[in-house]
Order: structure tokens, then C-alpha cells, then sequence
């Protein structure tokens, strides 16, 4: 006698007793069909092993020993998941990207002061708004240095048709440490408000990333409103689906006084301290490489908003003050109003008299 088993269908996909069959060869070899409902069972069972292969135990989680987030690049970019560098329009976003792209095929340990850890290094940019002609020329003068393994370990994506698909294809031909997605807005091609496809398109690329064990980076932009507040990971031009799907949010502003400095600003990590997200790395470009270089300079973010003075703010310089006229040099006076040095309070101190001379 035939065991009977019922079949998936759309609505009712695998529920579990309906699936048993009488495991006894005999009944599979008697019977002229016993081939294709052995078939069907080793399909049936296999398709359950795979699901149950994405159930994992907290005692595997803990045996496994991570202590510690591991990062790609320490403090700011993870080695795997999805994560934004947003700012505004020519602040040099691409250019910052290239860089960590050069950083990590270049095989440095280090990117703007900060550890690098690759496994590969190898990286993989999806260019929407330069294509190969302006790369070819940019390289030249940022990628100099790249020898040939390196520069074959830096591949680059500008025809954006099956994205998905194509960036797949090629991280199981070559794995990388890094993916980045220059830019967010042009491969995402929908409503920017819409939160609920947002979430649904960077899903899929989160899969990807848990597939290949690679961070994705995504470049997008502030909106118009952001300049005139404190960094913030409220600042992105999206809905909060954008923001909800990152782990880590880097704002990159223009500094207000200085054309040549950048302020890279850690506006969320779950993984850091609250002290990482309250003052800005201050950066300065580099005309000679081409790049960025860590000033070590700390601002903090509430320095960065033009034009507004909070009452915090003036009760900080009124403690300047006081503690200039005891004698006191800013070298002295920095650290005892949460700055990391004077060339960050000298800022502070020219706002606030620039804000007093106009009133």
C-alpha cells in the first residue's frame, strides 16, 4: 500500500505532519511510483534542512567567542551589513569613497588614522553618476600609487540593469571585503519618502551582504535643512526606512570657515560609545595626494551649525572668558571645556565673537 503525502502549494508551503511519509524502502520499491515519492520526500527534506540551517542557538553565538563588533575599519565601518556616508552636494563624498576603495586593495592598515582589517583586499564600486571615461581620468591621480594586482582587485559597476544579480555574480567569482553603492538614491529609483520600499530594496542587499561576509556602503545626500542644524542621522534625505536598515551613519560636511576641511561625523553606531558621536574628525584635503588626511581635530557638533548660538554655548564662553582673564592659555582652557585642543576652541571662540559683533 502507497503512503499518501500531501504536496506544498503556494498557501500552504510545508507544514510539518502533513509532510511525514512512512520511511520503509520496501513500500518505495514495491510500488511503481515508490521512485517519485522517494523523490519527492528528499526534496521535501532537504528544503527543511536548508531552512533550519538559518536557526542558530545562542550557545553557538556564545561558543563562538566574538567579544568585540568586528570592523572593517575600526570605530567607523563594520566588516559586514550595510552602511551610509551621507552630505551634501560637492562636499567630496565620491572622492572619500575612492579613497577607502584605494585604502583596502591598496592593503593598508590604516584609513585616515583609523585601523583597516581586510580579509580580501579587494573591493567592488557601483558608479551611477561617473562613468568610465571620468573614472579612468580620476584614477590617474587618485589611485597612483595602486600597483597591477591592486588595481585588479578594484573593480568597478556603471551599467546599474540587475544590480543585484550582477554584483552576486561577481563576489562569488572574486570575494571582496567592501561593496559601495555610489549612489543610494539613483539605484534605489522610487519615492525617497516611501520607507516601506526602501527597507524592502536594502533587504535584499543585506542578504548579499550575509552571503559574501562583505560590508555594503552606500553614499547618499543630506536634505536642505541639514546646514542649518547639528549633525544628525535625522538629516538624511529619506524616509526612516533608510536610516533604520544602518548600522552606521558617517554625516560628511563642508567646514564653514575653511574650504579645504571636511568634518566626518558619526551621527549612528550601535555598537559605539556615546563620546564617538558627539564631536566631528576634522579632515583636510590634500591637493598633492589627492586625498584626505585626519587633522585630529575633534569639533563638537554643535559647533558645526551656522548661525545658531544655544545657551550652553554662551554660558561655555562666558567660562572662556573668566578663565582667560585668570591668566589661563587655550592650551590650558580646552580640555576643561570638552575640547580636544585650541585650534578647536580658537573656532568656538571666533563664532561667538562674530555672533556678538553682528548683534
Amino acid at each position: 500500500m502507497m503512503t499518501l503525502i500531501r504536496l506544498p502549494t503556494k498557501n500552504n508551503p510545508m507544514t510539518t505532519p502533513e509532510f511525514s511519509i512512512q520511511k520503509n524502502d520496501e513500500i518505495f520499491e514495491s510500488s511503481p511510483e515508490g521512485g517519485l515519492v522517494r523523490s519527492i520526500y528528499e526534496d521535501i527534506k532537504n528544503r527543511r534542512m536548508s531552512f533550519l540551517q538559518n536557526v542558530i542557538t545562542a550557545d553557538r553565538l556564545m561558543k563562538d567567542g566574538l567579544k568585540v563588533l568586528p570592523y572593517l575599519v575600526e570605530t567607523l565601518f563594520q566588516q559586514k551589513g550595510l552602511a551610509c556616508v551621507a552630505g551634501a552636494s560637492d562636499t567630496g563624498k565620491s572622492r572619500l569613497l575612492r579613497q577607502l576603495a584605494i585604502a583596502v586593495v591598496h592593503g593598508r592598515h590604516d584609513f585616515l588614522g583609523f585601523p583597516v582589517n581586510t580579509k580580501y583586499k579587494s573591493c567592488i564600486y557601483v558608479s551611477t553618476e561617473d562613468d568610465d571615461d571620468s573614472t579612468a581620468v580620476i584614477l590617474q591621480k587618485q589611485g597612483a600609487e595602486l600597483n597591477e594586482d591592486a588595481r585588479k582587485r578594484l573593480r568597478f559597476i556603471f551599467d546599474t540593469d540587475n544590480l543585484l544579480e550582477t554584483i552576486d555574480a561577481s563576489l562569488s567569482e572574486q570575494p571582496a571585503d567592501l561593496v559601495i553603492i555610489d549612489s543610494f538614491s539613483d539605484i534605489f529609483g522610487n519615492d525617497l519618502k516611501d520607507s516601506s520600499k526602501i527597507r524592502a530594496c536594502l533587504h535584499e542587499y543585506r542578504q548579499l551582504s550575509l552571503k559574501h561576509g562583505c560590508l555594503f556602503l552606500f553614499l547618499h545626500h543630506t536634505c536642505k535643512r541639514a546646514e542649518d542644524s547639528a549633525p544628525s542621522k535625522n538629516n538624511l534625505l529619506s524616509g526612516q526606512g533608510l536610516e533604520a536598515k544602518m548600522r552606521m551613519v558617517v554625516e560628511f560636511r563642508l567646514d564653514a570657515n575653511h574650504p579645504d576641511r571636511r568634518h566626518l561625523c558619526i551621527v549612528k553606531a550601535n555598537y559605539l560609545p556615546p563620546e564617538f558621536k558627539t564631536e566631528s574628525f576634522v579632515l583636510e584635503f590634500d591637493e598633492i595626494t589627492h586625498s584626505f588626511i585626519n587633522t585630529e581635530e575633534r569639533v563638537p557638533f554643535e559647533q558645526l551649525v551656522k548661525g545658531v548660538i544655544s545657551e550652553a554655548d554662551v554660558k561655555k564662553y562666558q567660562l572662556v572668558k573668566k578663565l582667560q582673564q585668570e591668566g589661563k592659555s587655550l592650551d590650558d582652557i580646552a580640555p576643561l571645556v570638552n575640547y580636544a585642543g585650541k585650534s578647536g576652541l580658537s573656532k568656538f571662540i571666533n563664532k561667538m565673537k562674530n555672533v556678538a559683533t553682528a548683534a
